[in-house]
């Protein structure tokens, strides 16, 4: 195991946090927790669990110590593969609709907000596949791209006050 120091690791390789309990020694658990707070480090791990090798970080989220599997390097994105964008600078105007509608969308995240809708299509077609129901295929509508930022900020905006 090594010692960083903490957020060493960027966000972007966490894939699954595992929090982690005392099996049969409270006060080593205390103690690892407290020296991860008061060192202000996080560890790289190697752990086996279900029979599979996992490495990552040993890191502490609100007191208790976690386990946060990491994406392998396919999964993550240099910032150097990424081409800057191109166009024509924005605006005093666009810039600030873009910030008025930022301010009107602002909010605290809660997470029972996001649900795997995905998943929950998936149950729902099995549930109905079992009963026998034929199952139909939604039709798609192509989106039309708003080439002018200007018209499309002003459509956010309105769609904002109008309370979509």
């Amino acid at each position: 195991m090594k010692f960083l120091p903490y957020e060493a690791i960027d966000h972007r390789w966490y894939d699954r946090p595992y929090y982690l309990g005392p099996d049969d020694s409270l006060d080593a658990y205390t103690a690892l927790a407290e020296a991860l707070k008061t060192t202000r480090r996080e560890g790289l791990a190697h752990w086996v669990m279900r029979n599979k090798e996992y490495h990552g970080a040993l890191r502490l989220f609100q007191g208790y110590p976690m386990l946060m599997s990491p994406r392998s390097q396919e999964q993550v994105v240099s910032i150097d593969e990424l081409e800057a964008t191109k166009g024509k600078p924005l605006d005093q105007r666009e810039l600030n609709m873009a910030r008025q509608l930022i301010s009107m969308l602002e909010a605290r995240f809660d997470p029972e907000e996001y649900q795997d809708e995905y998943r929950g299509r998936v149950l729902e077609l099995i549930e109905k596949k079992q009963k026998g129901d034929r199952i139909k295929r939604p039709r798609q509508r192509p989106e039309k791209p708003m080439d002018d930022i200007s018209k499309a900020l002003e459509a956010s905006l309105e769609g904002m006050e109008n309370g979509r």
